[in-house]
């Protein structure tokens, strides 16, 4: 998904430019792929294009942001302009898959042995819960994102 676009600028050229998004995005840790550098079968199937691709998942949810840097042209006072990028994705791992599988068994288990509506009730509104935890995005991604850019935009490259 389209996670916005920073624009900065650089007396530097285009290699410059590149290495200021991958040190923004390593900023807070997880691992940077170039797609040069890398298997394709690293990269999730519905990355697109990109220059740099950010893995910071974990054992709970994987996280993936990658960035395609593009020359937005020159500023009146001689400055190369650049435009980075992000898309943001994520998905559950494995095991939250089936942890929150085990919980909707356990909860429809225990609605259909115990008596009573409440109980029912309960337990179709706690199963409507955790399909909301599980399809939810993941927020520290877009923080992650939204980090990146603003520490982009707030930096104008040095010569």
């Amino acid at each position: 998904m389209d996670a916005g676009t920073a624009l900065f600028s650089s007396e530097e050229g285009f290699g410059t430019a590149l290495g200021a998004v991958k040190a923004a995005m390593e900023a807070g840790g997880g691992k940077i792929y170039r797609k040069m550098d890398a298997d394709a079968s690293v990269f999730p199937a519905t990355t697109g294009e990109f220059d740099l691709f950010l893995d910071f998942s974990t054992r709970w949810r994987n996280r993936y942001v990658s960035c395609t840097l593009e020359d937005a042209g020159m500023t009146p006072d001689g400055l190369h302009r650049y435009a980075a990028v992000f898309k943001q994705g994520d998905s559950s791992s494995r095991v939250r898959d089936y942890t929150l599988l085990t919980a909707c068994v356990a909860i429809i288990l225990v609605a259909s042995v115990a008596p009573g509506v409440i109980r029912i009730v309960s337990g179709v509104l706690l199963l409507l819960l955790i399909a909301y935890v599980w399809i939810s995005p993941s927020e520290k991604g877009q923080e992650r994102v939204k980090d990146i850019i603003s520490s982009l935009q707030q930096t104008s490259l040095p010569s």
